[in-house]
């Protein structure tokens, strides 16, 4: 195993312990290589540092659960949708 790869495991448990330890919200993170990450993840955490469940974000978006749901599991989702959700986010924390 070389480094690069090493650090990537070593990461991946100390994540999992934070997880365990409640200091760490659980999530799937899916990187794609040189990019940022997937947007189905982007949008479960900004609706997790908010509180929402995702009944009540989807509600917030105007969005029928089972469409927002499919976002979140990597369904087509577009664009607008991330810029709905950022802007949730910005009226939610004032």
């Amino acid at each position: 195993m070389n480094n690069k790869d090493f650090k990537r495991l070593t990461d991946s448990v100390h994540q999992m312990k934070a997880i365990q330890r409640g200091e760490s919200p659980a999530g799937r993170v899916t990187m794609r290589r040189g990019r940022r990450p997937a947007v189905e993840t982007e949008l479960a955490r900004i609706r997790a540092s908010i509180g929402f469940s995702q009944e009540a974000f989807a509600s917030r978006l105007e969005t029928p659960l089972k469409t927002y749901q499919g976002w979140e599991q990597g369904r087509p989702t577009p664009p607008v949708a991330l810029v709905a959700a950022r802007l949730v986010k910005e009226t939610a924390s004032k």
